[in-house]
């Protein structure tokens, strides 16, 4: 094995380009502490490359980005850590029965998905996309909906509509960033529905809130969604939003804005809405949708697919996009333009589902 600082400083370099967090690779330490046999690598002039893992002692249960759960076997091999650069080969991978290497990293995907069954996806709230590769026979079946990241759906408003809402856009005020975290502090918004109805500038939603601020509000838990005193000033949008014939069950409506910042623009990096528990595509769970009102063709979304894949994508104005909010998503605004969304949660039943798994782009 090589030097463990030397290993774990490679498995930390490899784990930032994938948005992995601060432990996502093992420590010098704790690489130390791992059997050799545990341990594979290779190393080449130009590239090296390693996968370590254990031999599972008990039943492993994990749970995928859509919250469903499955079981590792006792007596399992998992390699936990796959990593490469340059030209060197992976070591051979038979002897492992799961294997869980970034989606992302699509060379390495591509290799394992010649042999091997996608038994799981797994999603970080940073952005990080783990597969787990099991063998043949081991996948968890993923429906369209759920492998569907982003696209367009219909019905989408005329365009003169849109020129009525974003003349109610300009009488709105009070937008805020009340819960900071991705942003480099161009974000803010104001809810049309949301849980605070007599404070539009306050959107978050308290039950996807830190534990320590759940136990600073517990009565905040008891809130239920309802349109605020500013869906009064913005009738049009409201009126469109409920007449979309399966948008049946809303949740919250935002005003989001990415300012212009007088040409410095703003970016959101890349991270995942997956703290949200009841994101997902199943009964009664959130879908988003997002309708562009001011934009510029220079800004644009990147979304991270099922498959791993990046894709960016121009939301123009008037156009309805579903944007699956537990995959990866970022977005950059390198103009001095506004970016203003309307983003509507809905609740999903069969029919959200349907025109879901339709969604162009």
């Amino acid at each position: 094995m090589s030097d463990p600082v030397e290993l774990s400083r490679f498995l930390q370099h490899y784990a930032k380009h994938h948005n992995a967090g601060a432990f996502a690779t093992p420590t010098a330490k704790e690489l130390a502490a791992t059997p050799a046999n545990m341990i594979d690598e290779v190393v080449t002039s130009s590239g090296r490359s390693a996968v370590i893992g254990k031999r599972l002692t008990r039943v492993s249960t994990r749970r995928d980005f859509t919250g469903r759960g499955y079981a590792l076997p006792a007596g399992s091999l998992v390699a936990g850590t796959v990593a490469r650069t340059g030209d060197a080969p992976l070591p051979n991978t038979d002897r492992w029965d799961f294997i869980f290497a970034y989606a992302d990293d699509r060379t390495i995907s591509a290799e394992l998905s010649q042999t091997r069954d996608l038994t799981a996806l797994h999603v970080t709230a940073a952005g990080e996309m783990k597969a787990c590769w099991g063998r043949p026979g081991t996948s968890l079946p993923y429906q369209a909906v759920d492998v569907m990241t982003v696209g367009r759906v219909n019905p989408a408003p005329s365009l003169d509509l849109v020129d009525t809402m974003r003349d109610e856009l300009r009488s709105v005020a009070g937008w805020d960033d009340d819960y900071p975290f991705y942003s480099d502090g161009s974000w803010s918004a104001v809810s049309l529905r949301g849980f605070y109805p007599e404070d539009p500038s306050r959107g978050v939603k308290p039950a996807e809130m830190p534990a320590t601020w759940k136990a600073e509000n517990p009565t905040d838990l008891e809130r239920a969604c309802e349109w605020t005193r500013l869906a009064e000033r913005c009738p049009s949008m409201v009126a469109w939003i409920e007449s979309v014939p399966w948008w049946r069950k809303l949740e919250r409506v935002r005003l989001l804005r990415m300012g212009g910042r007088d040409g410095k623009g703003g970016a959101l990096k890349r991270h995942s809405d997956i703290t949200d528990r009841a994101a997902g595509t199943r009964d009664n769970q959130i879908a988003r949708f997002h309708v562009a009102l001011e934009t510029h063709p220079d800004i644009k979304m990147t979304a991270w697919q099922f498959d791993g894949s990046p894709i960016d994508v121009h939301l123009a104005p008037g156009e309805v996009w579903y944007l699956d909010q537990r995959k990866p998503h970022a977005v950059r605004n390198p103009t001095g333009v506004d970016r203003v969304h309307l983003v509507v949660d809905v609740l999903c039943d069969e029919d959200a589902r349907r025109n879901i798994a339709a969604a162009t782009l």
